[in-house]
């Protein structure tokens, strides 16, 4: 069973997400947080094996909570997850630890893909229809 940790300071994107992974016989959303401090601070007493942190979110955003991800657990996917889909915050994230970059406006089998992708050790990036999916 895929352990996934869904970080998002909305309880209707959270609620989206859970529903969209209950479709998946091996997927199973075992926390979620409302900001990047619950995040560490459930890492720190329960294993999971892919996080999926909003860009912005209070107390700790989506970033802070990844670099001090990155420290502590240097080999857990983390997919970044915006509504902003600007290849700046895409770039950022990447540079900065995160296995995946998705864009909220994705299409569900995406998400469910990128999940996927990462625990294989494959950087996801939502597609857009100008740029072709990229590997590395």
């Amino acid at each position: 069973m895929i352990r996934i940790l869904v970080a998002d300071d909305y309880e209707i994107i959270r609620s989206c997400i859970r529903q969209i992974l209950s479709d998946e016989p091996d997927m199973m959303v075992t926390y979620e947080a409302s900001n990047g401090q619950q995040v560490l601070d459930h890492l720190k007493q329960h294993e999971v094996d892919v996080v999926i942190l909003d860009f912005y979110m209070p107390v700790l955003n989506g970033l802070e909570a990844l670099l001090e991800i990155r420290k502590l657990y240097p080999a857990l996917p983390v997919i970044m997850l915006s509504a902003l889909s600007d290849s700046l915050y895409e770039a950022k994230t990447l540079k900065s630890g995160a296995s995946g970059f998705i864009d909220k406006e994705t299409v569900p089998e995406d998400l469910v893909n990128a999940i996927r992708m990462v625990l294989t050790g494959t950087i996801y990036v939502t597609p857009k229809p100008d740029k072709p999916l990229r590997h590395h």
